[in-house]
């Protein structure tokens, strides 16, 4: 008797192709949820506060032809918040530090916040700080090229400022990191085919 291969089944296409864990960490408090619901719904509301230890969303988004899909988790400062951190940052591919321009005193702590991210996350994991504008610039305390040369100086792989209340920039934050998400991610795409990308 003849056997006769039987029809191929078509495997369809998988819904992503990478789900990235990205940590948000700071000294804000309130700002960090602003900041994520800015990106998320395009709403500026900054009575918005984190409840608990952490909190948590989840984004779709594409970087040239890659689906992506983030899990967004925005840590709590607070100190009898800070014993959950290493378990929260365990896993996370991407961070974010968040610094508020006009409060320089949100920079203090920002060898502390990377050293816990470092030493609780995958080692390779890239972090783009990020300066983030609330209220009138003249009241600015952290220029530019201060809070780039702090990036540098700890070897962060990125830096850029955001206002969150125009929305100017917020969006950049999320794709530059993701951009940076994939060129770690092993054989999954190339430098140059990734920041070519449209």
């Amino acid at each position: 008797m003849k056997l006769t291969p039987g029809k191929k089944e078509e495997v369809p296409n998988k819904l992503y192709d990478a789900k990235f864990k990205v940590i948000i960490f700071s000294e804000l408090g309130r700002h960090k949820t602003a900041f994520t619901e800015r990106y998320l719904i395009n709403r500026f509301e900054f009575d918005s506060e984190i409840t608990s230890g952490v909190e948590f969303w989840i984004k779709n988004l594409v970087v040239g032809k890659y689906k992506i899909k983030l899990h967004i988790w925005a840590l709590r400062s607070e100190t009898r918040f800070r014993f959950l951190i290493p378990s929260y940052i365990h896993g996370a591919n991407g961070g974010l530090f968040l610094y508020d321009v006009n409060r320089e005193s949100t920079l203090l702590n920002i060898y502390e916040w990377l050293h816990i991210f470092k030493t609780s996350s995958k080692e390779t994991s890239p972090v783009v700080v990020v300066g983030v504008i609330f209220g009138p610039e003249r009241k600015r305390q952290v220029d530019f090229e201060e809070g780039n040369k702090i990036a540098e100086s700890r070897g962060m792989d990125g830096f850029l400022e955001c206002n969150v209340q125009t929305g100017e920039n917020v969006d950049k934050v999320f794709d530059t990191l993701a951009r940076l998400m994939l060129k770690k991610r092993s054989g999954i795409v190339s430098l140059k085919e990734l920041f070519n990308s449209t």
